[in-house]
Formats: structure tokens, sequence, C-alpha cells
């Protein structure tokens, strides 16, 4: 939200400017949906033959990767402790919305 109201400032928009945005909602939901209705036959034929354990280990390794090119060693300690508390929620049987206000108190708090 705060990106969106820093590049563009709605006060300013007038009537056709939300038409376009919303013809663009809906040709981009028309594509998304039919992309993923011919991916959605194509992929299982595929995903058998994906080891879970390497993805698993390949994309942590991605992450922990990125974390520490975009925010360095402090963020990689974050990601650390974050990981186990995101897990907290398969490993105790919960849904996973529970564990949305670990994250929004945070947020709420900042912009406050």
């Amino acid at each position: 939200m705060v990106a969106i109201n820093e590049l563009v400032n709605v006060k300013e928009w007038d009537f056709s400017i939300i038409v376009i945005l919303l013809i663009v909602i809906v040709l981009v939901s028309v594509i998304s949906y039919c992309s993923t209705i011919f991916l959605g036959d194509m992929i299982p034929v595929y995903l058998y033959r994906i080891n879970y354990s390497k993805l698993c280990a390949g994309v942590l390794a991605g992450l922990s990767a990125m974390t520490i090119l975009f925010t360095g060693w402090f963020g990689l300690m974050i990601f650390i402790i974050s990981t186990p508390i995101g897990m907290i929620a398969s490993y105790a049987k919960i849904r996973k919305t529970h564990a949305m206000g670990v994250i929004m108190l945070p947020v709420i708090l900042y912009f406050m």
C-alpha cells in the first residue's frame, strides 16, 4: 500500500483511469485463468519426476542467499528465527491463518 501510494497519486485519478484499470484487471484475470487451466493439465505429468527433498533444499538455499544478498547477516538471523515460527502451524496441525497475527500485529503497530 505504501509503495503504490508513493508511486501513484490516487487523488488525481479520474473515471477513465479507473475504467482502464478495471479492463486490465478483467483481461489479466481471463488470461491467468486460461493459463492455469492449460498448465494444470500439463504440470502433473512432470511433477512426479521431481525429488521433493532436493526441491525443498534448493528453495531454502535460494531464500537464504536472497536474504543475505538483500538484508545481510542480520536479515539471515531474522530468517533463521522466523522459519521455525512459520512451521509451527504445520507441526501443531492448526490453520496457517493463525500465524498471520505474528505478521499483522507488528505491521499494524509500525504504521500507527
